[in-house]
């Protein structure tokens, strides 16, 4: 067992022996246990206070909702009321993650449902840049920590309070007002959201500082990739609660947005009438509070006296917006159309082999009908792009895709592309120019016409 896991284990029984002696601050809001469930954890807590957020959000000027999606998120302002999350519901998802494949299998010798952090976008709407927040280029010195905490009212250098943040936001910011205001309000705009719901902290009323690197400069903020943070949060607190479980700890508090296995799962299940349509993005503003408490009631049975989940089937793959599916039903009809169209397409930027009719030496060589040859370039009606090659990768590997080494394979091949187009406007203007030369030197042409024998007579 590494040192990490040692040090978590013993963070866990610590929390618990508060809990039971009552000195664990509780914060967030709890949700009572379905009637009938078991009676040894009756209630669970969470630092998800999405209640706040949609307040907030409603109250949001139209100017305020522009400077929102100029950072690019977008997606919150979308997020409907939701007065309860079933936290039982959520534990139960967040106990069937696999962390090692990234699924969720919600039942013995059931099918997994794959999950990617690109899922968090489409479920949230909130930026999923190329920029990693723990990357180099959210560095960030403590001085600039401190200037911007004095700018969205954290003077207090133990002051991270979520509430205050709340009032700062509601302050008055219009057209008229300056860049430093506007920039404050996108950066505090932030910090609430993820504070409140897609990052909580543990401590309650909290907010972490680990990730204001992405926002410290605010035209760069959509460039940063937060459904990766978000995600991996999530992550870890599905590790904690399979950590609590294995020591025999009634895990009662729930951590990171585990709003989004509620969303995702929900979508993804055969429900009949209650599977809403794929069209919408992002998903989250089709499940508000009375969305999401009737179709968890489908999933919901009674056994022994207690409330149990039995979730349904995945749904067939041609109804789905994600993408899951479509690694393992369409993966052949897609392998061989990329592949047709990359082959199509690699000849139009492959170097162009005139064939050429070689004169027997008794025959005189005619300029026209060398000119002929050379300006006959083979076309292809294939637009081939560096965007291809993005969609292949993530059609075949979408982990890799969304790795550093993915990030640069499509940057190389980006490269690569661009370097094929520049030859082949250069073949383009030397035909041209061939065609010039044999207007004034007749000569020219022969010479041109020696060094495509030189090509064609090269092993390929």
């Amino acid at each position: 067992m590494g040192e990490e896991e040692q040090h978590l284990r013993g963070h866990i029984r610590t929390s618990a022996a508060m809990a039971i002696e009552g000195e664990q601050q509780v914060g967030g809001f709890e949700e009572t246990a379905l009637a009938g469930s078991s009676t040894r954890s009756t209630s669970h807590t969470s630092r998800i206070v999405i209640q706040k957020v949609v307040e907030v959000v409603a109250a949001l000027s139209d100017y305020k909702r522009f400077l929102v999606e100029e950072i690019g998120f977008e997606g919150v302002l979308c997020i409907p009321m939701i007065p309860k999350i079933n936290l039982k519901f959520s534990k139960f998802l967040m106990s069937k993650v696999d962390l090692k494949d990234h699924c969720i299998i919600l039942r013995d010798g059931g099918k997994p449902i794959k999950f990617y952090l690109e899922y968090f976008h489409k479920v949230f709407g909130i930026p999923c840049g190329q920029r990693d927040i723990h990357g180099t280029d959210a560095h960030i010195t403590s001085e600039a920590i401190d200037f911007m905490r004095n700018s969205i009212g954290w003077t207090d250098k133990s002051d991270r309070s979520l509430s205050s943040l709340e009032a700062f936001i509601c302050k008055e910011i219009n057209e008229l007002s300056s860049r430093l205001e506007k920039d404050c309000f996108k950066m505090a705009f932030v910090v609430f959201v993820m504070g409140n719901l897609f990052a909580p902290c543990t401590k309650h009323d909290y907010s972490t500082i680990d990730y204001w690197g992405g926002i410290k400069d605010v035209d760069n903020i959509a460039l940063f990739n937060w459904c990766k943070y978000s995600f991996e949060g999530l992550l870890e607190a599905v590790r904690k609660l399979k950590l609590e479980t294995d020591a025999e700890i009634t895990p009662n508090h729930l951590s990171g947005c585990h709003l989004f296995l509620q969303v995702f799962v929900l979508d993804n299940v055969e429900l009949g009438i209650m599977n809403l349509k794929q069209t919408t993005m992002p998903r989250i503003q089709l499940f508000d509070g009375a969305t999401l408490k009737r179709m968890i009631l489908v999933c919901s049975a009674r056994k022994l006296g207690k409330t149990i989940f039995i979730v349904p089937e995945a749904r067939h793959w041609n109804a789905m917006c994600y993408t899951w599916h479509n690694y393992q039903n369409e993966i052949h009809t897609k392998k061989k159309a990329i592949e047709t169209k990359a082959e199509r397409s690699a000849n139009q930027y492959t170097i162009v082999r005139h064939t050429l009719v070689v004169p027997r030496k008794e025959e005189q060589i005619n300029p026209d009908i060398a000119i002929g040859h050379l300006t006959q370039t083979p076309s292809s009606n294939v637009d081939f792009s560096p965007g291809d090659y993005a969609r292949w990768i993530q059609m075949q590997n979408p982990e890799l895709a969304a790795s550093p080494l993915g990030w640069a394979l499509k940057e190389h091949n980006a490269k690569c592309v661009h370097i094929a187009n520049e030859m082949k406007r250069n073949i383009a203007n030397q035909n041209n120019l061939i065609v010039l030369a044999n207007q004034s030197d007749p000569s020219v042409v022969q010479a041109h016409t020696m060094m495509v024998r030189c090509l064609d007579s090269t092993p390929t």
